[in-house]
């Protein structure tokens, strides 16, 4: 093959995407950092005065619901992104920007590669609806439970 055979089969960078991803990354690490400086230290002095052990449950309850089931929009994207794959028969699919410059997979690779992205993201979205569902109600039955019964022995004591 010649050079310019091996260049027709590379899908170029778009220099402009590629500087709008790494700019929301570093935008993204930034918020989280404030976030996390902000609400930390003001967190600690919330749980020392927090008496209702049922809204500490709700919150953590929410919180790793939101967490697992952030990743189902990615999930349900990698899936069609897959679907994409194997429809073309063509790896990354037509009208897809890459941020590096990419070898392009044509036949059975590509197609093979689809189906893999497909089970993975299957596997994401199922892991993201039990997590983000089922964690939260069962730390709900064994904890709330723990926390009902402890609520009567105190009120006794006093």
């Amino acid at each position: 093959m010649s050079d310019a055979q091996i260049q027709e089969r590379v899908i170029k960078a778009d220099k402009r995407i590629r500087k709008f991803v790494i700019l929301a990354y570093i935008a993204a690490v930034l918020v989280m950092l404030v976030l996390l400086m902000w609400i930390l230290p003001r967190g600690e002095d919330r749980l020392e005065k927090l008496e209702d052990l049922e809204v500490l449950l709700r919150i953590i309850r929410i919180v790793i619901a939101f967490i697992f089931l952030s990743i189902v929009p990615f999930g349900l994207y990698m899936c069609r992104f897959g679907w994409r794959v194997i429809k073309h028969k063509q790896m990354p699919p037509p009208g897809t920007k890459v941020i590096v410059d990419t070898k392009l997979i044509e036949g059975d690779k590509a197609v093979t590669r689809g189906r893999l992205i497909i089970a993975i993201s299957l596997l994401l979205i199922m892991m993201g609806l039990f997590g983000g569902l089922y964690f939260p109600y069962k730390l709900k039955k064994v904890f709330g439970e723990q926390i009902s019964q402890q609520a009567p022995q105190t009120e006794q004591i006093e």
